[in-house]
């Protein structure tokens, strides 16, 4: 048993200690006697402090004590930790895009991990959110992931695990199973990593192949329409299945785009649709950028794009482009006019930025890993990590508290009738004694 709040319990002690001072000090009033002389000593109280050699009404100071106790034990949150381990372990398992086969993540984590997995350990399945997973069983039935990786999340979510294992063992270790995609860390990634304070096993796992750029871009538009060559120019593919519709969408796009992961672009050339909004007040801006590609021109705004995740800005920072799932795949809504004039489309710098509007669903996939470096960065140096050094989040059970809480009410009932039982036997001793023939 360990407690949270131990300045409570030492609170209590305090109490306790000078409810025994008390005790040893008490005011007791002589036992009356009629004497002959007595019409001369003057009418007031006959009380004398006196120090007792041991503590007086020794049930009524047991009841205090146990009272206070119990109350003290209720604020200090006791909790019952239960038999230690050795150590205990949360393993990180990448169920993102980036990786090929939820077994092959099984089998390492059974096979090739020292002293393998064992029951209470913490299994955590990441991509963009991580979720917990209770057998091995269930890993080995993960569905292949669709969304990227995130590492931040997934160190975010083992430092509460580690810290929920912390009073049940003597050493956690963190065990990273994943391929290490370039595009799983970010800005915040190594300053979560910091506050973890040992090393992380890092075990590298088999990363998808990518799609083959093979995949034609369908685009409805007219024969003169200015995106027509733009998309020739950028390539002409691109890895997944997008259709480009410069009308109106029509429920067939909706049934397309519905039953497998597509990517329909709304885009239309000359008027809003169902995708796109018109504007409250008509503006110019001189930018947009989609993914680190910037373009510089005279847009003219009359339309914005429904809301969703934000593909494209503009200079301001108002979307430009924004994506919304759609069943299996998503709809992206484009709000940037393309002059039917002008080399604007077939500059150099437009492709890139195409093909970033025309990327499959989600965060773009890539199969760029990541370098030596930050796998060194993430695994650090050190011993095992001391459960003592994890920041633990420990919480009371608010059922023990009550119990005692209600332990201490009932002393404290108790209390009272024992109170009131020594007033009376005092009063009784107090009664002057009658002498003989005195009614005479």
């Amino acid at each position: 048993m360990s407690l949270l709040a131990t300045g409570f319990l030492w609170l209590a002690g305090l109490t306790l200690m000078g409810l025994v001072v008390a005790h040893l000090f008490s005011r007791s009033r002589p036992r009356e006697t009629i004497l002959p002389t007595a019409r001369f000593v003057p009418e007031g109280p006959a009380r004398a402090p006196t120090r007792a050699r041991t503590p007086t009404d020794l049930l009524l100071l047991v009841v205090r004590a146990v009272m206070i106790a119990l109350i003290g034990f209720a604020f200090a949150q006791p909790v019952f930790d239960g038999k230690r381990r050795d150590s205990a372990r949360v393993f990180l398992v990448d169920a993102s895009w980036h990786a090929a086969d939820a077994r092959e993540a099984r089998a390492i984590v059974v096979d090739r991990v020292r002293g393998r997995y064992q029951d209470g350990d913490v299994i955590l399945a990441f991509d963009t959110v991580a979720r917990r997973i209770e057998s091995l069983d269930s890993l080995a039935t993960l569905p292949s992931g669709d969304a990227p990786g995130s590492l931040s999340v997934a160190l975010i979510a083992a430092l509460h695990e580690a810290a929920v294992l912390a009073p049940r063992a003597d050493s956690i270790e963190l065990v990273l199973v994943s391929p290490l995609a370039a595009g799983e860390t970010d800005s915040a990634t190594f300053a979560i990593r910091a506050l973890w304070p040992g090393p992380i096993r890092v075990i590298r796992s088999s990363a998808r192949t990518p799609p083959s750029l093979d995949r034609p871009i369908d685009v409805r538009a007219a024969a003169d329409d200015p995106l027509r060559p733009a998309i020739d120019l950028a390539g002409g593919v691109t890895d997944a299945d997008v259709r480009v519709v410069r009308d109106r969408l029509t429920p067939d796009d909706s049934a397309w785009v519905r039953t497998r992961a597509r990517v329909l672009i709304a885009w239309p050339r000359d008027s809003a649709n169902g995708r796109l909004v018109a504007r409250g007040r008509t503006d110019s801006v001189g930018a947009v950028m989609a993914g680190g590609r910037v373009i510089v021109a005279p847009f003219r705004r009359t339309v914005v794009p429904v809301a969703g995740r934000t593909v494209a800005r503009w200079l301001d920072g108002a979307p430009a482009a924004t994506e919304t799932m759609f069943g299996a795949g998503c709809i992206r809504s484009v709000a940037i006019p393309l002059p039917s004039g002008g080399d604007l489309t077939i500059r150099p710098g437009f492709g890139p930025f195409l093909r970033e509007l025309l990327g499959p669903c989600g965060q773009r996939r890539t199969s760029a890993v990541a370098t030596d470096d930050v796998v060194t960065r993430l695994a650090g140096t050190g011993a095992a990590v001391s459960a003592d050094d994890v920041r633990s989040e420990r919480r009371s059970e608010p059922g023990r508290a009550a119990w005692l809480l209600g332990g201490a009410l009932l002393l404290a009932a108790l209390e009272q009738f024992l109170r009131r039982r020594r007033g009376a036997e005092v009063r009784s001793d107090r009664s002057p004694p009658q002498l003989a023939g005195a009614d005479a």
